[in-house]
């Protein structure tokens, strides 16, 4: 069993935590997107949840049997799973906080290492290194995202990837991307 320190006293120290658990536990399998990212990055937007990509699997099926494995070590502590036709979603609890993680499969991911140093601190979390999706791959599933969904928040993430962090998009990922998302 893994104890959650009791430092970790709010929604964003556990994503940080379980961030980091799942950092140790699944290697380079596990690679983290979404706005967890852009916290590592230091954007001001706060986020609810963790999204990842495991690698290299073809199905979430495959996952399912190590993510239940993974939450079931995690001392006083609840969490339900569920499979829709778009991820894996977990739902955790400990004590009063409560968060979500979204869990998708792919055979490859460009990633790149980022420290959790910047955030961690404030909630006495040891830096790691996690695995994340790479700036510019993630800047062009953005612009997909955006639209498809027409989400304000999207237009918010890529302002912050070019704007702020000097990123440009992954031609043959927004190529890939868009092209999908058309009939």
């Amino acid at each position: 069993m893994v104890s959650i320190p009791k430092e970790v006293d709010s929604n964003e120290g556990l994503l940080l935590w379980l961030m980091g658990y799942f950092a140790e536990k699944f290697r380079n399998h596990a690679i983290l997107k979404g706005g967890m990212v852009l916290r590592l990055l230091n954007c001001p937007r706060f986020t609810n949840d963790l999204d990842y990509l495991f690698i290299p699997y073809k199905s979430k099926k495959e996952i399912k049997p190590m993510l239940e494995k993974a939450m079931g070590e995690i001392a006083n502590s609840s969490f339900g799973l569920t499979m829709d036709s778009k991820c894996l979603r977990i739902v955790f609890s400990y004590g009063n906080m409560k968060i979500q993680l979204a869990a998708t499969v792919t055979e490859q991911c460009e990633s790149e290492a980022l420290s959790n140093s910047n955030i961690g601190q404030k909630y006495h979390i040891s830096p790691l290194i996690i695995n994340v999706q790479r700036r510019d791959v993630a800047l062009s599933h953005k612009i997909a995202a955006r639209n498809e969904r027409n989400l304000y928040r999207d237009l918010f993430d890529i302002y912050f990837f070019v704007s702020v962090l000097g990123v440009t998009q992954h031609f043959p990922t927004l190529r890939q991307k868009t092209y999908n998302s058309f009939p």
